[in-house]
């Protein structure tokens, strides 16, 4: 039982860190293209 719960761990921490990625890279530019300056800070502060 210790390996399908060690790989389901995995994968969702994978899964979890795949999407903290790929939020701030899609959404954030997208929403604050005309603020320069808050697409830099938001991933920092995120």
């Amino acid at each position: 039982m210790t390996a399908p719960a060690s790989r389901f761990t995995a994968a969702t921490a994978a899964l979890v860190v795949t999407l903290l990625l790929l939020v701030p890279t899609v959404s954030v530019p997208a929403q604050a293209a005309p603020f320069a300056p808050s697409a830099v800070t938001l991933p920092i502060l995120a």
